[in-house]
């Protein structure tokens, strides 16, 4: 590349097709999860936690390939991802009902799992999202029951 007469050196970089990352409130991947309730508006807090059996919506990125096929810069669909996505909470198997594009955004993932029913009460409950054997970043979320 040249730019003001100047050139660089030609490097190469390496991107992985997956590489899963939950955000989170800080916007520093650490601590607690963006994620909210069901109804796709509240936020999960301390002070409004998740319940067993709720379907929450986490927003991450880096699942990969999308079907159907999604054009560069165009708003999602819904479109589910390729590579099935799996999520601990609290250590426990969660069901994941969708992974894919958050629908009407471009370039944001998002997953809804349904909270287990055995998972404890606390400020701090410990989720991680797998995709393609890559795992995401440990984040928090809040349950009570």
């Amino acid at each position: 590349m040249t730019v003001g007469g100047q050139t660089s050196t030609a490097r190469t970089i390496f991107l992985d097709a997956l590489a899963p990352g939950i955000f989170t409130l800080t916007q520093d991947g650490r601590g607690a999860a963006a994620v909210l309730h069901e109804d796709g508006v509240t936020p999960v807090t301390a002070q409004n936690p998740a319940r067993p059996n709720e379907v929450v919506v986490l927003f991450a990125t880096g699942l990969g390939a999308v079907s159907p096929l999604l054009a560069t810069g165009a708003p999602s669909t819904g479109n589910r991802t390729l590579s099935p996505a799996t999520v601990l909470i609290d250590g426990i198997p969660a069901t994941v009902e969708f992974s894919g594009t958050a629908p009407g955004f471009v370039g944001l993932n998002q997953v809804n799992v349904r909270i287990p029913p055995g998972t404890r009460s606390a400020p701090d409950v410990p989720v991680v999202l797998s995709i393609g054997g890559k795992q995401s970043n440990p984040v928090a979320i809040a349950v009570s029951p």
